[in-house]
């Protein structure tokens, strides 16, 4: 069992005696910005002012720290919580030193006692698991005041004032430790020099009087007391940056490739797919949800979801515990591969997925794109010009929009989803959906949803050509009322209609019907179902009616007469 223990210390605590600090692979790469760093400055700062002011003011608090320990290693403990800020800390200490020197105990925040026979040798007091930050942050902690000095003036290159500078180091630094240790050392420089401050009796008090408050979580085996520990900081964090379910599942991973001596396969691969999925424009988080996805579909689950960490921290069966790390990295990477093939696929001018893909992505949420990644996923469609020459990949995206529209922008679509997901992850086919007994004003939900029906119903028009960038105009707006007939009411009434939307290409208008002819017909390009449209000299209620039950007409016949 797991044994907590919480005491505030001071920084010379926290930071003294011959603990050392071990930050896990998952913790995310140091980011502190300008305002983050400065924000801390000017709060020690004015604590230090109100110290000077009344003797008896409070210690300033900082916020908590989370540690964890096997009781075998003593004096060891992983960052847990709170690696942002004690870094921040270790770079600020350094910049106080090199302005000055005699303060030599400061060296002791970064630096540790190596042990055994060389009493004299030090050692990082920080250490990265499984980054190469650790050289690029002991590169500028172990720097010499000379060296320091020189290559800050260099980065700096004759500011003349403080945006200046500043603006400078955000160009000229090489790593985000070098410019945040350069700040503080321009901050501190300023106190010292311009503010005429004691800078020895300014750090008596940062490291004296300012206050964290390390929670200790030891257990006999590690792995149980960093989890404890993770559990710790989840019910107490309220400030500083949450760990993300991805990063749970990364230390999962990189304990098991470190098992078999596979931890730099496993970090290269992790780091490619933090590539993928920025370019890609999503998280790391979100491939694990396609991801459990996938799992849920195979297992024939169609029950309701449960967190995305519980799912793959605490189910029996999730492949952290019951595969081989590799088999969850190939799977995260196919699934990379499949959303960078569909992305592919919506910009194909040949494809006959393409205007399917554009109706799913009209959807008001992401439930459909879960069943599109698991279907290709079980039948390996990892390529654009694969998935566009599958004739069954087209005929499931069909049935797709029969099944997901029927329910309009409503979240309970869910439902439907994971029955959906269920089937096709097993290889079983769709059965195809008719509608059932709905009558055709109840399946042709129109409201804010009135949009995507109509772009369906293009497509349904064999003789409409595929729109790659399109937007969807209104034919009557605000700007018609009084005009051939319109009234207020009618124009309010003709906003929920599928057939008041038209395809255009470039940005729309917000004019009367007779200024919005003149410039589409002007227009190169222009879908000929829309020109059809405003090569009319008038647009009346009764040419919207009937052109909005021709649409449905479409709309009814892709679901009672498919072909």
């Amino acid at each position: 069992m797991a044994n907590l223990s919480a005491e505030s210390k001071s920084l010379n605590e926290v930071f003294g005696l011959t603990y050392k600090y071990v930050i896990p692979a998952y913790q995310r790469d140091y980011q502190w910005d300008y305002d983050r760093c400065y924000t801390l400055y000017n709060d020690l700062i004015e604590a230090y002012y109100k110290s000077k002011d009344d003797s008896e003011a409070p210690n300033y608090f900082i916020g908590n720290i989370v540690l964890s320990k096997d009781k075998s290693h003593k004096g060891l403990y992983r960052i847990i919580d709170g690696q942002q800020r004690m870094t921040t800390i270790l770079l600020m200490v350094k910049s106080i030193y090199v302005l000055d020197q005699e303060l030599e105990g400061l060296k002791d925040f970064y630096l540790v006692n190596a042990g055994g026979l060389k009493k004299n040798k030090k050692a990082p007091r920080f250490t990265y698991e499984a980054n190469q930050n650790q050289s690029l942050l002991y590169d500028v902690l172990e720097s010499n005041a000379t060296d320091f000095k020189a290559r800050y003036e260099e980065c700096i290159d004759g500011s003349k004032n403080s945006r200046e500078r500043t603006n400078n180091l955000e160009q000229r630094c090489t790593n985000i430790f070098e410019k945040n240790c350069f700040l503080f050392y321009s901050w501190f420089s300023f106190l010292k020099e311009e503010k005429k401050e004691d800078l020895s009796e300014v750090t008596n008090f940062i490291v004296d009087q300012v206050i964290l408050l390390p929670i200790y979580v030891d257990d006999k085996d590690a792995e149980d007391a960093e989890q404890s520990a993770i559990t710790i900081f989840e019910t107490i964090n309220n400030r500083g940056m949450s760990l993300r379910d991805a990063d749970i599942f990364h230390a999962k991973l990189y304990e098991k490739a470190k098992k078999i001596g596979e931890e730099d396969d496993y970090m290269a691969r992790w780091e490619n797919l933090k590539q993928d999925c920025e370019e890609l424009d999503i998280t790391i988080d979100d491939l694990f949800r396609y991801y459990s996805q996938v799992i849920r579909g195979k297992a024939n689950n169609f029950g309701s979801e449960t967190g995305l960490r519980d799912f793959f921290i605490k189910t029996k069966n999730s492949p952290l515990y019951k595969t081989p790390y590799s088999e969850t990295v190939d799977a995260l990477e196919k699934i990379v591969q499949i959303i960078f093939a569909l992305n592919k696929a919506t910009t194909l001018a040949d494809s006959s997925i393409t205007p399917w893909l554009q109706i799913i992505g009209e959807y008001s949420n992401k439930y459909p794109q879960n069943a599109i990644v698991v279907y290709c996923y079980t039948y390996d469609l990892k390529d654009s010009k694969t998935m566009s020459d599958n004739e069954n990949f087209k005929l499931f995206l069909q049935e797709l929009i029969r099944r997901v529209f029927r329910y309009g922008p409503s979240s309970s679509v869910k439902r439907e989803i994971y029955k959906i997901v269920a089937t096709i992850a097993n290889g079983k086919k769709l059965d195809y959906y008719s509608g059932g007994t709905l009558e055709k004003e109840e399946l042709l939900y129109q409201g804010k949803f009135s949009k995507t029906w109509a772009l369906l119903a293009y497509y349904l028009n064999s003789n409409n050509s595929l729109v790659l960038e399109y937007k969807l105009e209104s034919i009557i707006g605000n700007k018609d009322v009084g005009s051939n007939g319109w009234t207020s009411e009618d124009v309010q009434a003709a906003k929920d209609t599928i057939g008041n939307y038209v395809l255009i290409t470039g940005s729309r208008s917000y004019a009367n019907f007779e200024t919005k002819s003149k410039r589409y017909l002007n227009k190169k390009n222009l879908p000929q179902e829309t020109l059809e449209v405003f090569q009319k000299p008038l647009f009346k209620k009764k040419d919207l009616e009937q052109r909005d039950q021709e649409l449905k007409t479409r709309i009814i016949n892709f679901y009672t007469k498919p072909k």
